[in-house]
């Protein structure tokens, strides 16, 4: 089995094989794509209509699908500033490296079962282009990822992304570092009965944009994917091995994080 390019560990195999072939989410229609489309639709009719264009609010929609409760939601820092939205959703995920990469791992880690177009893909911050800086704009853009995810009802979210915000609960939904678990892994919206089981992960564009050389970085992604998926399908069972494979990770990150402080130019691959 291979998932990035290289391959993953002989040990998820048996894992993956227990999946069944087929898990449907809840059925009931979700609101979260008429909260991100009226969202779009008021900056497109505001002064920032410059922010967001029509192919972006289609492309955001379409990460979004399906229009359906329950599942898995992977959740991805903010759109990067080099997404091509006027070619289509197939030719731009076709060839942005970091949604080839999630496209791969959806694959790897539902045992080949499930697409991108079965799971459901949010920003934190959604048509923003630039990292949190405080601004309305973005302060209005993480209130409603919230009020999406929310509508969402997710079963289980894979977070990808770290960010400032002044919002307590996406602090607590937001990866713990690499290789790092979750404080909360079980987290339930303020008020709300029901509850979902976060995967604290990275952004998978660390690995395909900056760090490609570290093998154990993406043998991560393809552990934590399949933990996910594995959590939905109530077939997943925690082994030594696995937090082995993050001790590892954690050290290496932090090598790094050291590297970058000294020299950032030393290991960053544009």
């Amino acid at each position: 089995m291979r998932c990035l390019d290289i391959p993953t560990d002989h040990r998820l195999r048996k894992i993956l094989n227990c999946q069944p072939k087929l898990q449907q989410s809840s059925g009931e229609r979700s609101d979260h794509l008429r909260i991100l489309e009226k969202f779009g639709q008021g900056i497109l009719r505001s002064a920032q209509a410059s922010a967001v264009s029509v192919p972006e609010l289609d492309f955001c929609l379409e990460l979004a699908r399906p229009e359906t409760t329950g599942g898995i939601v992977v959740v991805l820092q903010h759109p990067d500033f080099s997404q091509i939205y006027s070619d289509g959703f197939a030719a731009e995920e076709a060839r942005c490296r970091t949604l080839r990469a999630v496209k791969e791992l959806v694959q790897f880690g539902s045992g080949g079962t499930r697409d991108t177009d079965c799971v459901s893909i949010l920003d934190c911050m959604p048509f923003a282009t630039d990292d949190y800086n405080g601004s309305e704009f973005h302060k209005e853009g993480q209130r409603i990822f919230l009020r999406a995810l929310e509508a969402k009802r997710p079963d289980v979210v894979i977070s990808c992304f770290r960010t400032e915000t002044p919002e307590r609960f996406l602090r607590l939904l937001q990866g713990s570092g690499i290789g790092r678990p979750p404080r909360e892994p079980i987290l339930s919206f303020p008020g709300k009965r029901y509850s979902f089981t976060r995967i604290s992960v990275f952004h998978p564009g660390y690995v395909v944009n900056h760090v490609r050389t570290e093998s154990c970085f993406r043998r991560l992604l393809a552990l934590e994917f399949a933990k996910g998926f594995g959590i939905w399908h109530e077939t997943w069972k925690e082994e030594a091995w696995m937090e082995k494979l993050r001790r590892q990770c954690r050290e290496v990150a932090e090598q790094y994080s050291s590297m970058c402080l000294s020299n950032p130019s030393a290991w960053t691959i544009e």
